[in-house]
């Protein structure tokens, strides 16, 4: 197991399990956590990319994106599209669930980026939890909107 502690900012701890094929994410102040669970054996490689990405995430770095990990499991153009574009919102920056569905082509479709958030299977590091409502405030995230905005505030320290 490596476990990666973020000293400024929200107190976030990310362990990456390749036993029980897990990533776990704690706040460590409010006790919020959450896991997320691998199908199938996590290959080698692709747990020191993952180590990789949580040193220099933790290390204040802007890490290497890791989009291509999950490209074959896009099932649709416009899936892909969002993804691409969740890819792309720097550290310390926030887009719109309207921004990121104009950016894959059909601006009425928010609700649906919104579903392809939640479904996220990356998250954090495919960075879903900088989408945020139009009215500025925080919106929802599958793991709680606590950790996304501690989340969002790590991050602005980063920025």
């Amino acid at each position: 197991m490596n476990t990666y502690y973020f000293p400024s900012g929200p107190k976030i701890l990310i362990s990456v399990f390749s036993k029980d094929k897990q990533l776990k994410f704690t706040t460590v102040q409010e006790a919020i956590q959450f896991s997320l669970t691998f199908f199938g054996e996590i290959e080698e490689e692709t747990k020191a990319t993952l180590i990789r990405w949580c040193s220099c995430y933790s290390q204040r770095k802007q890490p290497q994106s890791l989009i291509y990990l999950i490209e074959n499991k896009l099932e649709n153009e416009f899936k892909a599209k969002v993804v691409r574009a969740l890819d792309n919102i720097p550290i310390g920056a926030t887009a719109s669930y309207q921004d990121i569905a104009s950016i894959a082509g059909n601006k009425k479709a928010c609700r649906a980026v919104g579903n392809i958030c939640r479904v996220n299977i990356f998250p954090i590091f495919i960075p879903c939890h900088r989408v945020i409502s139009k009215n500025k405030t925080v919106g929802g995230y599958a793991f709680g909107s606590e950790l996304k905005q501690h989340l969002l505030e790590y991050e602005r320290v980063l920025s």
